[in-house]
């Protein structure tokens, strides 16, 4: 139970954190890189949305640390992708 109750802690530091780069970086106006955008895009969508699914479903089906962190990696791809469109 502890592992679930972590995750949606983990998601929401990562959300807050997205949230306020993006945040910071629309009150100075300026270029973002390609490398600030994938930050903020992992940060407020692809983990939350897509990787945090995944990685539930995963730990309450038993998969391993790789397996789940594979569906992170792959969660935060899809993430990027639906952020993007």
């Amino acid at each position: 139970m502890f592992q679930i109750f972590n995750e949606f802690y983990v998601a929401l530091l990562r959300t807050e954190h997205g949230q306020g780069v993006e945040m910071i970086w629309n009150n100075k106006h300026k270029e973002i890189s390609e490398k600030e955008w994938f930050f903020i895009a992992e940060g407020k969508t692809s983990y939350y949305t897509m990787s945090l699914p995944m990685r539930l479903g995963a730990r309450i089906a038993g998969a391993s640390e790789k397996q789940i962190n594979k569906l992170t990696e792959f969660g935060l791809y899809l993430g990027h992708c639906y952020q993007l469109v």
